[in-house]
């Protein structure tokens, strides 16, 4: 390896290798004896970085969105790399979609930007108010634009596009997607639960109250895995506390696996007395594994009260076939 500095860009350090880099491969650049005028050395010495790769499908997904910030706030878009690829976003954009017409495309880099396996990045048009707003959001991780695409407060569609204008991932939400019982959604984002099933109502969620209501650059705080641990139907917590607390995920999931496509269900929740408290699905076409989602309210649209609870969860398909699957949750309460 050997390294120089050319006269006309004497702020420049070029690095000549001995071999050609390969694609995809993570490398460490690490440098010492680097020091400026006053003689202070250079503290952080190792720098990651790959060549990158073009995107294949269902790699990049969308993950987090704020589309009504706070007053004096800003908008922002959350995407995660969901693969182990070192992934070049230059020339990508983000753009909206109003009566099935992609419009407002706006470039995120004209540069090279790489989005590393598993990592979060966060677009917005001011990275100083959203961290301001969000203190807890990883600033590493912002990048600024001059403007996003125009994401009305009540209802929209946001897209990710690749360097193609392909389409790679797409959202349509809507304000009543958040958490009803939320006094305010200003400045309220909505989080991807799982990046394993598809953008519906049930897979986005209001952030949590302990995250500061988002999580910009980081793990969303309603994250998890939709895979069945064990049998054709689970919930997943078994407990879960309703009501945004931040004790813990304050909804549970009925997490479903099939051996067949084209099935139907209906699920209903009732209580210990048997009681009707909730209908979540009625003749819902399921794929072969998925999840419904309960937040604990009951069809009159207040909270379940704290106690044991049934879900019913019938499987039936055209020709006539059912099965019919119990399973029971508990909806506690902060004390």
């Amino acid at each position: 390896v050997e390294a120089f500095v050319l006269a006309e860009k004497p702020r420049s350090v070029y690095v000549k290798l001995s071999s050609e880099l390969e694609v995809d491969v993570p490398y460490i650049l690490q440098v010492s004896g680097i020091s400026d005028c006053n003689g202070n050395e250079l503290d952080e010495n190792e720098q990651l970085f790959a060549l990158p790769v073009f995107a294949e499908n269902d790699e990049i997904k969308l993950s987090e969105v704020l589309f009504n910030p706070r007053t004096n706030g800003v908008d922002f878009v959350e995407i995660y790399n969901d693969s182990e690829k070192f992934i070049s976003l230059k020339n990508w954009q983000l753009a909206r979609k109003t009566d099935d017409i992609v419009e407002e495309e706006r470039i995120i880099s004209n540069e090279e930007l790489v989005i590393e396996p598993g990592e979060y990045l966060v677009f917005t048009s001011d990275a100083n108010i959203l961290l301001s707003n969000y203190p807890k959001g990883h600033a590493e991780n912002f990048i600024e634009m001059t403007s996003l695409p125009s994401y009305p407060n009540e209802e929209g569609t946001v897209l990710i596009l690749d360097e193609n204008s392909e389409i790679k991932d797409e959202f349509t939400y809507n304000e009543d997607f958040h958490y009803d019982l939320l006094e305010s959604v200003d400045g309220v984002s909505l989080e991807r639960v799982s990046f394993s099933q598809p953008n519906n109502e049930d897979n986005w969620r209001s952030a949590a109250s302990t995250e500061g209501f988002a999580t910009p650059g980081y793990l969303n705080s309603q994250s998890f895995s939709s895979d069945v641990s064990s049998g054709k139907v689970s919930a997943d917590p078994e407990v879960f506390i309703p009501g945004n607390a931040g004790t813990g995920r304050d909804f549970t999931t009925i997490n479903y696996q099939l051996d067949e496509p084209g099935q139907f269900a209906n699920v209903n929740i009732y209580d210990q007395t048997g009681r009707l408290v909730k209908n979540l699905a009625q003749g819902v076409l399921l794929s072969t594994s998925g999840f419904l989602r309960w937040d604990g309210d009951t069809n009159d649209g207040k909270m379940a009260r704290m106690g044991y609870y049934l879900i019913i969860f019938e499987i039936y398909d055209s020709k006539g076939n059912s099965e019919t699957i119990k399973e029971t949750v508990v909806v506690g309460r902060d004390f």
